[in-house]
């Protein structure tokens, strides 16, 4: 077990995240009201929530429906509820009913509803919108919508899981992906969210210690305890782990055939405001440590900490020794697009291509985190590319789902990213405006970018370079 002071605290909720201030209230006959202004609190508060908001007893209650859709062969305003009586027909549907919208009703969404995602309806969470499961776009080489990200399965709410021949997890070789072709049996939100929020974070003598019983929480894990607080759990109590993730031992109850877990939650810390266009300031996640390691649960054999560059058969390095070394991180900090490295030597990070920081203490929370509760103008020391810091599975993919193959947070499958004239290029089957809202609604201004360093350059190729700069 590491040393760690990272101080991480949030509400979290089942599929992505949670909400700041969560303010919403769904149509349960019970009376659970979640309105909360407290952002270190809300519906989870880091661990299991009030019950009847995911579950029901009995489906029926002064003749009204208990669940919010009748599920298959479920008629509503019945005592026969849905599977392990949930709300929703499925546990993605349940956690969903939630979780569904846009960010312009609430923060904690990842499941744009509308017909076609479009830049005033999509999320623009770090995980990225399960919306792009049902995008394959026009265009003589669409990527099918079920590449785009993590297929989980949706019956109340039409996101259609995987194909049937898909029954592993990519890299995992034996992993179960799904046991079955719809309902309980396919891939999840709780395939790696712990719907119940039982692993928790205390620290004793600087040491901080994962488990999934212990003190009771008192708060989340995502968004620091705050300068008030500092970065020690206090005596007696717990903290939720970053995003309500499973730790060890952890596998869904729907899937007995899965693996369980060997690798417990990554350490984070994400902004308050977290969904929102970055059409004018990044959004920026501390990475801390132990991403890839617990994308590892499912996805082990896509790890390589230990390869030696030029060694044949081996992957892009990942995780906790894959550090960045000097020539690299010098790369990251002065590239600004392709042909231009003209960036400040302190740093010109950008989401689209974050690592982890492997920090060992925070001090103070998110505002000394984030320089200034996400201040759009300099670039704190934690957001700054060293030889120490790594490369992560993040640095590359998005957590749920993205506008391209694999759920990358870039197109790997097309030269030009912009065109000459300050504009996107169409992409994967996506149109020049769908991917513009892929890209999270940033510019492309050759003069802006020299003025703020933020946006995109004319003609920009994989952003792979911003590491490597080969172009």
């Amino acid at each position: 077990m590491k040393h760690l002071k990272l101080a991480v605290a949030a509400v979290l909720a089942l599929a992505v995240g949670s909400a700041y201030g969560q303010a919403t209230e769904v149509n349960f006959k019970s009376p659970i009201n979640y309105l909360n202004t407290n952002a270190l609190t809300g519906f989870h508060a880091g661990g299991v929530a009030a019950c009847e908001g995911c579950h029901v007893m009995h489906n029926a209650s002064d003749g009204q429906a208990m669940t919010v859709k009748s599920g298959t062969g479920v008629p509503l305003r019945s005592d026969r509820t849905n599977s392990y009586l949930l709300q929703g027909s499925d546990q993605s549907s349940t956690c969903l009913i939630c979780h569904r919208g846009n960010a312009g009703t609430n923060e904690f969404t990842v499941l744009d509803t509308s017909a076609t995602v479009s830049s005033s309806t999509t999320n623009f969470t770090p995980g990225g919108d399960f919306a792009w499961l049902n995008v394959t776009g026009a265009g003589a080489t669409p990527t099918p919508g079920n590449r785009h990200g993590h297929s989980i399965y949706s019956g109340d709410f039409s996101v259609g899981g995987i194909a049937a021949t898909a029954i592993t997890a990519p890299g995992s070789g034996t992993t179960p992906w799904r046991t079955g072709t719809s309902g309980t049996s396919q891939f999840a939100c709780t395939s790696c969210h712990d719907p119940h929020g039982k692993y928790r974070m205390t620290s004793l003598a600087g040491v901080l210690t994962i488990a999934a019983t212990g003190a009771p929480i008192t708060q989340s894990g995502s968004y620091g305890l705050g300068a008030s607080a500092g970065t020690t759990i206090p005596a007696g109590t717990a903290i939720g782990v970053y995003r309500l993730l499973g730790g060890k031992l952890y596998k869904p109850a729907s899937n007995a055939s899965a693996s369980t877990f060997s690798q417990d939650p990554p350490i984070a810390v994400a902004p308050q405001n977290y969904n929102r266009s970055e059409s004018g300031s990044e959004v920026r996640v501390a990475y801390g440590t132990g991403m890839s390691e617990w994308c590892a649960n499912c996805h082990g054999n896509l790890h390589m900490p230990n390869t030696v560059t030029g060694a044949p058969g081996t992957r892009h390095v990942t995780g906790n020794a894959a550090i960045l070394k000097e020539t690299i991180a010098a790369n990251y900090n002065t590239y600004l697009s392709s042909g231009n490295m003209n960036g400040a030597a302190t740093g010109t990070y950008t989401s689209l291509v974050p690592f982890e920081s492997q920090v060992t203490t925070i001090s103070g929370g998110p505002d000394t985190l984030y320089g200034g509760a996400q201040s759009t103008s300099g670039t704190p020391a934690i957001f700054q590319a060293t030889a120490a810091k790594t490369v992560m599975c993040l640095s590359c993919h998005r957590a749920h789902a993205s506008g391209f193959s694999s759920m990358t947070r870039w197109s790997n499958l097309t030269t030009f990213l912009t065109t000459a004239g300050g504009g996107f290029t169409a992409q994967e089957g996506l149109d020049a405006t769908q991917a513009q809202i892929a890209y999270y609604m940033r510019p492309v201004s050759a003069t802006a970018l020299t003025a703020t360093g933020y946006g995109f350059g004319p003609n920009q190729r994989s952003l792979c370079n911003k590491c490597h700069a080969k172009d």
